[in-house]
């Protein structure tokens, strides 16, 4: 019975860092998708990238 609620904790640590680094990831990816355009940043913070030959 002890290695049952070992590995409850185990999974409930576990769940409680997908959800974190979820919430993370979703935070990082609505940053990179601002520009100047759709947030108050200025012109001069817009990346841009050169077009290929």
């Amino acid at each position: 019975m002890a290695t049952i609620e070992a590995q409850r904790e185990t999974i409930a640590k576990l769940e409680a860092t997908v959800e974190r680094l979820t919430a993370q990831v979703a935070e990082l990816e609505r940053r990179q998708n601002r520009n100047s355009g759709n947030s108050s940043l200025p012109p001069s913070s817009d990346t841009f990238v050169r077009p290929g030959k």
